[in-house]
Order: C-alpha cells, then sequence, then structure tokens
C-alpha cells in the first residue's frame, strides 16, 4: 500500500491543523516587569534551611520597594539591612541578580542576591541573606501585594 500526501485534500488539511486550534491560550502572567518595585509580603520563610513561616507572623512584615529608589520596612523582622527606611537600587535594570539597599544617606551598601521566579502566575521575589551571624541563612519569599488591597 502506497501513501501518497495529497494537501489539496481538504480534510487532510482540517486533520493537520486540529492540534493548533485544539490548544488552550496560554496565560500571560500579569506581572512581567523585571524591576521589584512594589510592596511585598512574605509568604514563606527559611533559617538554615527549616521552613520558619509558621513559627513567627510574617503577615505585618512588609517590605515597599519604591519606584522612587527609596524603600521602607513595616514590622521589621531579621532582614538584610537594620534600617527601616533608605535607597535601593538593582545592578541591572534589563537582568537584574542582585538588590543593593544603602542607609538614608545614601551611605553602608548593603548587597543581596535575589531570584525573582513567576510562580503560578505571579511574580515572587527570594531574598536570601545572613542578617549578622553568618551561621543563620534567611530565605524570604515575597509575592506582590496587588494594588487594591488595603495596607
Amino acid at each position: 500500500m502506497k501513501f501518497t500526501l495529497n494537501i489539496k485534500n481538504p480534510i487532510l488539511i482540517f486533520l493537520l491543523l486540529l492540534p493548533f486550534g485544539a490548544c488552550n491560550e496560554y496565560d500571560t502572567p500579569q506581572d512581567v516587569s523585571l524591576e521589584p518595585s512594589g510592596n511585598w509580603e512574605v509568604v514563606q520563610a527559611s533559617r538554615n534551611g527549616a521552613d520558619i513561616t509558621s513559627l513567627m507572623d510574617f503577615t505585618q512584615f512588609k517590605l515597599n520597594l519604591n519606584e522612587n529608589g527609596s524603600y521602607s520596612i513595616e514590622n521589621y523582622l531579621p532582614f538584610v539591612t537594620k534600617n527601616t527606611i533608605g535607597q535601593w537600587k538593582v545592578d541591572d535594570p534589563i537582568f537584574p541578580f542582585r538588590l543593593f539597599f544603602y542607609d538614608p544617606d545614601g551611605s553602608n551598601e548593603i548587597v543581596v542576591q535575589f531570584y525573582y521566579p513567576i510562580i503560578e502566575g505571579e511574580r515572587r521575589l527570594v531574598l536570601t541573606f545572613s542578617p549578622g551571624c553568618s551561621n543563620n541563612i534567611y530565605s524570604y519569599t515575597f509575592i506582590k501585594k496587588k494594588k487594591n488591597e488595603n495596607k
């Protein structure tokens, strides 16, 4: 039995194109920005690899990275900087990998590497740092607080 491909056959064309029409439309994440500005809330925290999210109340801790380059921290917990206000920037606006925190006067640069994945359609900000004692390594996973939510 010899099989020949005849593109002029409309049924064959339909069957060849059917898989393309059957696919679900890809949902584009709402926040594809590479700039981590916004109001961030902790959804997961670990210390030395152990999950401590349920051991402390992280719901009140907020990291606000303002578009003008200033930051503020609400309800301070162990963090990369001891200041609750100051300045911030990233190492590269197109492909950022490091986040810089500065004292309010622009001095005392603190550098932290970060990950910025999109998980389940939401942008996450993951910071891993040691707040002083090198024996304690914290990792905070943040989600961006939606603009219409109350503070």
